[in-house]
């Protein structure tokens, strides 16, 4: 399992971790040095998506997306963890990084086997 620390200048395109930063920020004020944290970050996407995709609809493909984007963002929070972003099949999430936990990798994993188990069923 691996645990990496985030420190200052970690940032994302398009704003998600500077909203993570200011939502731990005690004082409510918006700095740009940011924390050092341990945290777990999982990172998923579908096994063989891109055959899948070239044998289906756009319309089918889309709406199969969105059924399997919300289940896994349901097992995800289920488990504390918060979605950072989805980009096509991938879906990246982290836990301990809104709400610190010391279990934060182990409830990672957690929502990692849950989500094999409940989600490839959808595009099946």
């Amino acid at each position: 399992m691996d645990n990496r620390q985030f420190g200052p200048g970690f940032r994302q395109s398009d704003g998600t971790m500077k909203g993570l930063h200011d939502s731990t920020d005690a004082g409510g004020d918006s700095t740009t040095e940011g924390q050092s944290k341990t945290i777990t970050v999982l990172m998923s996407d579908i096994p063989r998506f891109s055959a899948f995709a070239e044998r289906t609809t756009a319309a089918a493909l889309a709406r199969q997306l969105v059924e399997y984007r919300d289940a896994m963002a349901r097992v995800i929070a289920a488990h504390g963890g918060t979605v950072m972003q989805f980009l096509g099949d991938t879906l990246i999430a982290v836990f301990g990084a809104q709400v610190p936990r010391d279990d934060h990798a182990a409830a990672g994993v957690a929502a990692a086997v849950q989500m094999q188990a409940s989600g490839l069923t959808l595009l099946l």
